[in-house]
């Protein structure tokens, strides 16, 4: 119970906390994969302090350091400390690469050959920011968030990546995506000639040959003389009103190429000169190339065959060689030979022949007929034949034959008999 009058005297002590955090600073930057550890200290306190506790993203930690690993980007926000009374905070910035794309988005853009290629480099998210592009095309590098190709060919087919830079040594962001260059057939046909030339009757077979195209192509199609047939091959027996142009064209999702060539229908006639020599004429122009080439071939057998002919082995004349073989030994000889005379009967008649050797390049053999000089170029002589000559012939007739000539001439002579009517003359010597 208190006396009046008396006052009563309170002490009042104020309690001092002060705190902060470890590593300082409002911000506390963190990698993705990085251990955090912030430290809760205490600055000032009057009294003991026994109990911390902190708070991150709705979670609540107890302990002086908070440690954690960073996992995802989630993890970015406010981190506080409470002692007591008193508390200290910072924001956690996790740092995380890149975030990529390409516009257009598609893992394969299509650009056809003679296009302009645009393609752009997209950040979707970063921490911090990109502040750098990079563009690999073909082993060929740029600079820049857009990648720019102007007059497209077939060779810019091929990868087009952009990787995207944000520092902190972190790995950067990347995307990439196949330039796909579309372009129409190139083709051809498998005959590869301006004409196709074929006989009237015979079947004429054409492809149509891709080269190259992007993409595959889904149709073929041919004309030939107002008419259209599909398929990569023409077939057809031709006649001759099929000589003309035939083209193929071939179809892909770019576009249509076409190629063509010439049909030429030869036509064979049969001509006959005098009813007796058949002539086979072309009547084409390449026809004539085709005769000229077999007379040339003719002639190559002709002039084969006269060479052949004449390397032949001559032919032996049994009878010159005996005759020849004789006249060397003896020097002359006789020939005889049995007259049948116009009356029935027979007498004997010879022929001296006396041989004076003669250069023969060739005595034994003989090579077709043998030639005669002309009578003109002989001239008789009377007495006994010398000097060179090919032969002395020595003509005698027994007087039984000129007695039966005698007798004949009183019947009249035929025009194979008036030759006998001349004069006869003994020891006459022809040389020639």
């Amino acid at each position: 119970m208190m006396t009046p009058g008396r006052a009563d005297a309170t002490v009042r002590i104020r309690s001092t906390l002060r705190i902060h955090l470890e590593p300082q600073g409002s911000v506390t930057n963190a990698l993705l994969g990085q251990v955090l550890s912030v430290v809760c200290v205490i600055d000032v306190s009057n009294t003991p302090v026994t109990s911390f506790r902190w708070t991150h993203s709705g979670r609540s930690y107890i302990g002086q350091t908070f440690s954690k690993t960073i996992t995802s980007k989630s993890d970015s926000g406010t981190l506080t400390c409470s002692v007591q009374s008193a508390r200290a905070f910072t924001r956690i910035n996790v740092w995380y690469p890149p975030e990529v794309h390409l516009e257009p988005r598609s893992d394969t853009i299509d650009v056809a050959v003679g296009e302009d290629l645009r393609v752009q480099c997209v950040a979707d998210d970063a921490n911090p920011s990109v502040h750098t592009f990079k563009w690999s095309h073909n082993g060929r590098t740029s600079a820049g968030s857009t990648f720019l190709k102007r007059d497209v060919t077939k060779s810019d087919q091929g990868q087009l990546t952009c990787t995207a830079y944000n520092g902190h040594m972190m790995t950067p962001g990347r995307a990439d995506a196949t330039v796909n260059v579309i372009y129409p057939p190139e083709i051809h046909l498998s005959t590869r000639q301006d004409v196709i030339s074929v006989m009237a009757g015979h079947v004429v077979e054409v492809e149509c040959v891709v080269d190259d195209a992007n993409p595959t192509v889904t149709s073929y199609m041919w004309h030939h003389s107002g008419n259209i047939s599909y398929g990569q091959t023409f077939l057809k027996n031709v006649s001759s009103s099929d000589s003309g142009n035939i083209s193929c064209s071939a179809t892909n999702k770019q576009g249509t190429s076409t190629v063509q060539t010439g049909i030429e229908v030869l036509q064979a006639y049969s001509l006959i000169e005098d009813n007796e020599y058949p002539v086979f004429l072309i009547a084409t122009g390449s026809g004539l190339v085709i005769l000229i080439l077999i007379i040339i071939i003719l002639i190559i057998i002709i002039i084969y065959q006269r060479r052949r002919m004449k390397t032949a082995k001559p032919i032996e004349n049994p009878q010159r060689t005996a005759q020849t073989t004789r006249a060397d030994v003896g020097g002359s000889q006789q020939m005889y030979e049995t007259v049948e005379l116009p009356s029935g009967g027979a007498d004997n008649t010879y022929c001296a022949l006396g041989m004076t050797p003669v250069r023969d390049d060739d005595p034994i053999y003989i090579y077709g007929n043998l030639g005669f000089e002309d009578e003109a170029n002989t001239r008789q002589e009377t007495g006994t034949a010398s000097g060179q000559s090919y032969g002395d012939i020595q003509l005698e007739m027994n007087e039984n034959i000129r007695k039966q000539r005698a007798k004949d001439k009183k019947v009249k002579p035929t025009k194979a008999q008036k030759y006998d009517d001349e004069p006869t003359y003994q020891n006459s010597v022809v040389r020639n």
